[in-house]
């Protein structure tokens, strides 16, 4: 349970209860630390930092913060936002937060600024708002200095800014381009990306030693996983030299990673990807697999793999639709096509699984077994009487 907040101790100062209270105020909760104000009153409020600069309050939408044992609110009466001008030591701000200073990880820097309600209207060229749009004005200012320094060389999906120094730097990852980049130009190398796609392959070399208590215990097993695809969709040709080109390393600390927790318990253990290549489609080497044959390496190929695994998959779905439109006929047979209840999932199954002439030949099927059990009844009792 939270503390009461200042909104909740000035509303039971003016006599209001749980049970009672004004209409912009959602309903009294403890663990919230009492009364909240609703949003669409909330976010009509105007705050503002010590040093004078406003702030709408739909900026809290998100959230709030916690920090040195205080709740820091809108219902408190000192929501946080970061500073614009990220200075550290200002002195017009909360101590508490000064001393927090100027921090961040990387090329992100921040730092905290305490805000008040105030009794104004909105003002943009005095705010918070306009200090931002500023500051990205004045990045993307320097975007352009860079990218004219660099002749144009520059890509946005590779462009960081460093809020430590204010300046932009290229860290070019193909790796990036997948993810962030759809364009048939390349700026960076300034050519036109191929339109063939294709993605990046690689084997997966899988070494271990034998130990399973028998002769061959400490045996040295080697096996090969041919042709994995490193990205979930095709791209360009063109990208996909790069990543085969410079992200080997990549790829190893992919593999490492994700399986790290069988080479963490077994030192004898070892993955190694190789023949990292860039193809529109797998190719198979055919005399290397002799190669490997000879040499006693036991190799598969990914897409025969997942090939397999698709015909399992299918002929699962296959196998299981079957056995509900045997279940489903059985039902039909049993209640009656119209003793199914309309729109139920039977009967939506029974539109989508079966023609008209079979639902007719379950009918019949259905009358037949009727007339049986009759007939089969009327012999019983006159077997019976005699």
């Amino acid at each position: 349970m939270k503390e009461l907040n200042k909104l909740t101790e000035q509303l039971f100062a003016e006599g209001y209860t749980k049970e009672y209270y004004p209409g912009y105020i959602k309903e009294y909760n403890k663990y919230d630390g009492g009364f909240q104000y609703k949003r669409s009153y909330s976010d009509k409020l105007v705050f503002e930092t010590r040093c004078g600069l406003q702030v709408k309050g739909s900026h809290w939408s998100w959230g709030d913060m916690s920090y040195m044992g205080i709740n820091w609110t809108i219902e408190n009466d000192n929501p946080t936002i970061v500073c614009p001008f990220r200075e550290a030591g200002c002195k017009k701000n909360n101590p508490l937060l000064t001393g927090k200073g100027t921090y961040g990880e990387g090329v992100r820097k921040s730092c905290y600024c305490e805000c008040h309600k105030v009794e104004k209207t909105y003002n943009y060229e005095k705010s918070v708002d306009r200090e931002y749009d500023l500051r990205e004005k004045k990045k993307e200012e320097k975007y352009k200095e860079f990218e004219k320094q660099m002749n144009g060389r520059i890509c946005r999906c590779h462009m960081h800014y460093d809020e430590w120094t204010e300046t932009w730097f290229l860290q070019y990852d193909p790796m990036d381009c997948p993810r962030y980049c759809n364009n048939d130009f390349c700026a960076i190398h300034s050519r036109e990306n191929q339109k063939k796609r294709g993605n990046v392959f690689y084997d997966l070399k899988i070494e271990y030693l034998r130990r399973d208590g028998t002769l061959f215990d400490g045996e040295k097993i080697i096996t090969i996983e041919k042709g994995m695809k490193l990205l979930p969709k095709n791209v360009s040709l063109s990208i996909c030299a790069e990543i085969a080109k410079s992200c080997v390393d990549e790829i190893q600390r992919k593999i490492n990673l994700k399986y790290h927790h069988l080479l963490f318990f077994n030192k004898e253990l070892s993955y190694t990807v190789q023949n990292v290549r860039a193809e529109q489609r797998e190719s198979r080497d055919l005399m290397q697999d002799f190669e490997d044959i000879k040499a006693g390496i036991i190799f598969s190929h990914y897409s025969d793999i997942e090939k397999n695994r698709k015909k399992k998959r299918t002929e699962k779905r296959v196998a299981a639709r079957k056995k509900a439109i045997a279940k489903l006929e059985r039902k039909i047979i049993e209640v009656g096509y119209d003793g199914l209840i309309e729109y139920s999932l039977d009967w939506s199954h029974a539109k989508k699984w079966l023609s008209e002439e079979r639902i007719q030949e379950l009918g019949k099927i259905r009358r037949e077994k009727k007339e049986a059990v009759k007939e089969y009844k009327q012999m019983s009792l006159f077997d019976n009487t005699g």
